[in-house]
């Protein structure tokens, strides 16, 4: 069972989720298929200076 396009993003913008100022990277592209629902985000407390 594969999933869904959308579950994929959803997971992966789930993972990246969190409150306060980041540092956005842009979005997922896997296997050639973006998912611009899916923002890859650092937390700027976690950025060395």
């Amino acid at each position: 069972m594969t999933d869904a396009p959308t579950d994929v993003g959803t997971r992966i913008s789930q993972g990246y989720a969190f409150g306060g100022s980041a540092l956005e990277l842009g979005s997922v592209v896997l296997d050639g298929a973006a998912y611009p629902q899916a923002r890859i985000r650092i937390p700027l407390g976690k950025r060395r200076r």
